[in-house]
């Protein structure tokens, strides 16, 4: 895992060393944090970090690894904070800051879920999925509900007090060909978007649990990644390279209106493999990129609707 900062114009690029399986922006958008399959310069994982997030202070990082630890990190020293919290007993593949930075949220392979205390470290709640194991996890902006995305194709809302479950998003629970990959809150909180049957975008009534319009689709191959942009009104999508375009490119990069799910401008493409992570800004300006290929790229974010295409940096 490492962390560092990255020029804030242009469409750039940082090679760290490893695929690129996490991601996350500092809250003044200066730093951004990379999980990989290597462990520099923070290290402590005995294993690949899978899950990554940064505290809304933007004080500390939360890594959570296939070791079955979740680590604390100060983001200013680079140096882990206290014990690793240690409960897990497979990989850890999902971790959040609750928006208050009180609680920790994590997930792992067999679909057991923690809720720790940040000032005590211990687990203040255990939940089991019950089938299928937790590949994304979220806060709402409020901390009042968590959002779980598992590989059987299920999407569930929980109440962080008090760990019940408030409902299920997704009718095609019980498919494990779909894997919910990524689920991600709205800014306020009155939207989840996640990834149905690998090629669609799907956005939900976070209160009535309803489906908001038809499929955002652009992406040839897979999609790993969805993320709202601060004020809500735009989604960007990362997926595996396309089969029909394997030959010329790598990953592609999909930006989208969230109110009527238009696409805009053109699809974006530059990594040579798979876009396993994507995500704004803080100030909406830039798309970061993580990928197989190693490497992370910064994208002018800045759609011309006159031009009928995204700025150039």
């Amino acid at each position: 895992m490492g962390y560092g900062g990255l020029p804030s114009t242009g469409n750039t690029t940082a090679r760290p060393r490893g695929a690129i399986s996490a991601l996350a922006f500092s809250p003044n958008g200066l730093k951004i944090v990379s999980g990989s399959q290597l462990g520099e310069p923070l290290r402590g994982h005995e294993g690949p970090v899978k899950a990554i997030a940064i505290s809304a202070d933007g004080t500390r990082i939360v890594s959570g690894s296939y070791d079955q630890t979740i680590r604390p990190w100060d983001i200013q020293t680079g140096r882990q904070m206290g014990e690793p919290l240690c409960g897990h007993n497979n990989g850890v593949i999902a971790v959040d800051f609750s928006p208050d930075g009180s609680h920790i949220f994590s997930g792992d392979r067999d679909g057991r879920i923690h809720l720790w205390s940040t000032e005590t470290g211990e687990t203040q709640r255990e939940l089991l999925l019950g089938d299928g194991c937790v590949e994304s996890a979220a806060f709402s902006p409020d901390g009042s509900r968590i959002a779980t995305g598992s590989s059987n194709g299920a999407i569930r809302l929980w109440d962080a007090e008090t760990g019940q479950q408030l409902g299920e998003l997704n009718p095609s629970k019980g498919n494990w060909v779909d894997i919910i990959s990524t689920v991600a809150f709205s800014p306020d909180g009155s939207r989840i978007a996640s990834i149905s049957e690998g090629t669609m975008i799907l956005q939900w009534d976070a209160k009535t649990h309803r489906q908001l319009g038809g499929p955002l689709k652009c992406h040839n191959y897979d999609i790993l990644s969805v993320a709202f942009s601060p004020d809500g009104s735009r989604i960007v999508s990362g997926s595996r390279r396309s089969s029909a375009t394997f030959r010329r490119f790598g990953g592609e990069i999909c930006l989208w209106d969230a109110a009527t799910g238009q696409k805009l401008g053109q699809t974006l493409f530059g990594h040579k493999h798979s876009v396993n992570v994507v995500l704004f800004s803080p100030d909406g300006s830039r798309i970061a990129s993580g990928s197989s290929d190693r490497t992370i790229r910064l994208w002018d974010a800045n759609y011309d609707a006159h031009a009928g295409d995204l700025r150039n940096g």
